[in-house]
């Protein structure tokens, strides 16, 4: 790996896309790369629109699919990176769900740059698809939704606030409409679809374990 770090950074700046379902463990596989290769980590979710913008455009119940980003932010950050300008981007609040106002995080200039989400932007050196059986997906993501509700009750202010005190079963309920209404189309008519160009395929098994890594 850490041959392969250097073999990038002789053609810096690098920039490497992760991509796949919600819940399918994007952060966590960045995270990874991103010690190993001693990158820096950019979360797709910094270039959402605002809530309240959102919310006026009615779109607040399909966030996460393409229309709810800044494309066009998105690309000047790859364009930005592409020749080494000092970097910085907005921050996203994962307890409220909701662009922090005003805040950014600086970057500098990394060599590597790990971008990950649901919506990649052209322009990358390679793509890594993140990929698992659909009902393992909404398992974890169900699971993570109610761990969120559980957490909630203990820290209160954000987005899962309204579900805590609710019965087990109409936690579960919230997660399964959630999953079925919003997070399953996504992935079928937007997200799916960039597994065929992807540079590489990872794919998990139903205990999140890595099962195959497969250069496509």
């Amino acid at each position: 790996m850490e041959r392969l770090a250097r073999l990038l950074r002789d053609r810096a700046p690098f920039l490497i896309g992760v991509t796949g379902s919600v819940a399918v463990g994007k952060s966590r596989l960045a995270a990874v790369l991103a010690h190993e290769l001693r990158a820096a980590v950019v979360p797709t979710d910094s270039f959402l629109f605002p809530n309240d913008i959102l919310d006026e455009r009615g779109l607040l119940m399909r966030k996460g699919f393409p229309e709810t980003f800044d494309v066009d932010a998105l690309d000047s950050f790859v364009a930005a990176a592409r020749v080494g300008d000092e970097l910085s981007v907005p921050v996203y609040d994962h307890a409220t769900f909701d662009i922090v106002p005003g805040q950014h995080r600086s970057l500098g200039r990394p060599d590597l740059v790990i971008l990950e989400g649901v919506l990649l932007p052209g322009g990358l050196d390679v793509t890594v698809y993140l990929d698992a059986d659909v009902a393992d997906i909404e398992r974890w993501f169900t699971d993570r939704f109610v761990e969120q509700v559980t957490l909630a009750a203990e820290h209160p202010g954000g987005f899962y606030d309204l579900f805590v005190g609710l019965p087990d079963g109409d936690v579960r309920a919230a997660a399964a409409w959630t999953w079925r209404e919003i997070n399953l189309p996504n992935l079928v008519e937007h997200i799916a679809p960039t597994r065929t160009p992807a540079d590489i395929i990872v794919t998990k098994g139903p205990d999140h374990s890595i099962a195959s890594v497969v250069p496509h």
